[in-house]
């Protein structure tokens, strides 16, 4: 007895042959089981049910949409499905019915969006960041060769299994299963983030400033402006902060610092002013009988910003000009809507913390990195030197999200991957997915043939299972048989080629690294090695493991499971109808003393049939 029921009520349904095709993974990778197409009668009930009543007074009705939630009742079995509607006649209407295999969000949401970052996955990105987070940025080769913290950085990589409890913790209407705990994934990807709301803004004036002098600002990046820093020249910045969207900043705290210009007889104040499109919102006071000053400021004020509302900063002297002048900004935005091309920014890597620019006791200008050390400021009179002593808050320039930086790979996709990386298939439970065995078998003693082939579309003469990057170089296995494809991919993971180096890290292309040193005009050697990143789309996967000092480090994973295919020297295809319903988890069947794999299955329940297309394993 079959039945399907949708919101609302039951379908009415004709006594005929409904069958369902189940797909073997190692042949076309985890696909919804579907039904063939069949009539239902076009009575009242089915158009109403079907959303279809418009189908009386109009032809123009909309046949796209799938409709559910549905449930396929046959037997004691219970599927959650989803229906189309293939056509419509005068008396009938026929409809396919897919069982759902996976939830919506599954197959729509990519890995890198599926879950977002928070304080808690989002790290500070610079020199030190293996010392700041140890457990998350953990040693891999992201170069053939060498490289150094002052051009990359790794990423960050966490365990696996801890990725997909986040997953499950989102989506708790649904769990996935985890595998091995020594597996981890390192976020590849190098773009901005767009949960961060921490933005540094440096506005650093030099040579002369002074009579309402705009000042240049460089700075980290944020999704709502276009406030950016490449390089390591820091007088190179843009002179105004526009905003692309609404949202609400925040200063925390500001750093002022300034040093005159020679040594103006007159005395008074001079205003530094940070403004809104135009608008004073800040102002930084300092005094021109003191040669040289630095202040911090807890602010803690939030202004709202409009889409295309401008940030910038302005000197206002009456009289004399000031050799460097520096206002650092320590900023949250919030209160912002993220959009799917909001994670297609490049993230400029900086290999130091946000900083100051601070007067030394010599009277000399130098950068003060804010990395949470302590550091002297000066007030530097006409006649005495003022020190103060204190302990920064750490703030980086480039901010990692770890999430945002996975890959662009649907949990469809990832989880094919896992089958062929684990040796595992993979099952629909009760709102769940659990792992199951790739080797089921079955004993079919009562059959009938239907036709022999020499040849098979699933399979050529070089037949190839690869990672998402490698070259195919030797097939994984090969089939004597002039009338075959002379080269046929059985699977392309998603899950990145890699390789290890000579210290059995973990190695793929992530960057290319060229180190070399150049001589200034003042004859001094200095760095000027280049990294460039390569997009990796792929899921790097290692394991993890640690060497005879106690340090963590990735290697690779084991080979990739060929599920026996390697088995293969024929390509005899049959095609058999069985006298019984098959399980459709069963990966063999054996016909007269004969293996064979299963391409897919066909099952007619009322009839209580199986049609079976197999292909002889040896």
């Amino acid at each position: 007895m079959i039945q399907i029921q949708i919101k609302g009520g039951t379908l009415d349904i004709y006594d005929e042959e409904v069958s369902i095709t189940f797909h073997n993974l190692r042949f076309g990778g985890l696909r919804d089981p579907f039904s063939n197409d069949f009539s239902i009668p076009k009575t009242e009930n089915n158009l109403n049910l079907l959303g279809l009543g418009d189908v009386l007074n109009s032809v123009n009705i909309n046949l796209t949409q799938r409709i559910e939630p549905a449930t396929l009742n046959i037997g004691d079995s219970l599927y959650d499905v989803f229906l189309q509607v293939v056509a419509i006649n005068d008396s009938d209407i026929s409809i396919c019915v897919f069982e759902k295999f996976f939830p919506d969000w599954f197959e729509g949401k990519t890995l890198n969006k599926i879950v977002s970052d928070t304080n808690n996955t989002i790290y500070e990105w610079n020199r030190n960041s293996k010392v700041f987070y140890p457990n998350v940025f953990i040693n891999y080769s992201p170069t053939d060769k060498g490289y150094s913290s002052e051009h990359l950085q790794l990423h960050p990589s966490r365990p696996f299994n801890a990725v997909l409890g986040d997953v499950n913790n989102a989506y708790s209407d649904f769990t996935l299963p985890y595998v091995d705990d020594d597996i981890y994934v390192v976020s590849a990807r190098k773009t901005v983030c767009p949960q961060n709301t921490k933005q540094m803004m440096m506005f650093i004036g030099d040579n002369e400033v002074g009579h309402t002098t705009n000042i240049p600002v460089i700075g980290g990046q944020h999704i709502t402006n276009d406030l950016s820093w490449e390089g390591e020249d820091i007088h190179n910045g843009q002179e105004t902060i526009v905003f692309n969207r609404d949202c609400n900043l925040t200063i925390n705290e500001a750093w002022f610092s300034y040093k005159k210009s020679g040594n103006p007889i007159v005395e008074g104040d001079f205003f530094v002013d940070v403004y809104i499109n135009g608008t004073t919102q800040l102002r930084f006071t300092g005094y021109y009988d003191v040669a040289s000053k630095m202040i911090k400021v807890a602010v803690n004020h939030t202004f709202t910003i409009n889409e295309g509302d401008e940030l910038k900063a302005k000197a206002l002297t009456t009289a004399g000009y000031l050799e460097m002048v520096n206002i650092t900004l320590d900023c949250d935005i919030t209160d912002y809507e993220i959009t799917y091309d909001d994670y297609d920014t490049e993230l400029i890597y900086h290999p130091d913390c946000a900083f100051v620019m601070n007067v030394n006791y010599n009277n000399n200008v130098e950068k003060q990195e804010l990395n949470g050390g302590y550091f002297y400021f000066y007030t530097h009179t006409l006649t005495t030197i003022y020190s103060i002593s204190f302990q920064t808050t750490r703030r980086a320039i480039s901010y990692f999200g770890f999430w945002s930086n996975l890959p662009e790979l649907t949990m469809k996709e990832v989880y094919e991957a896992l089958c062929w990386q684990t040796n595992q298939f993979i099952r629909r439970g009760y709102r769940c997915l659990e792992w199951s065995s790739p080797t089921i078998s079955k004993q079919i003693a009562e059959f009938s043939l239907q036709e022999t082939r020499t040849t098979s579309d699933v399979v050529g003469r070089k037949n190839y299972i690869l990672y998402n990057d490698e070259e195919a170089l030797q097939p994984d296995f090969s089939i004597n048989n002039s009338w075959l494809d002379d080269e046929v991919t059985i699977y392309q993971s998603v899950i990145q080629y890699a390789t290890t180096n000579n210290n059995r890290l973990l190695y793929f292309w992530q960057y290319d690294y060229t180190h070399k040193t150049e001589v200034d005009d003042n004859g001094n050697r200095i760095d000027a090695s280049e990294a460039t990143f390569n997009e990796v789309d792929g899921l790097v996967l290692g394991v993890i493991a640690v060497n005879n000092r106690g340090a963590k480090y990735l290697t690779t994973l084991p080979d990739m499971s060929s599920f026996d295919l390697k088995k293969l020297t024929r390509s005899i295809e049959l095609d058999v109808e069985t006298y019984q319903i098959i399980n459709p988890e069963t990966s063999f069947i054996y016909l007269d003393g004969r293996k064979y794999f299963i391409i897919d299955m066909t099952i007619n329940y009322r009839e209580g049939t199986t049609d079976l297309l197999v292909l002889l394993t040896q």
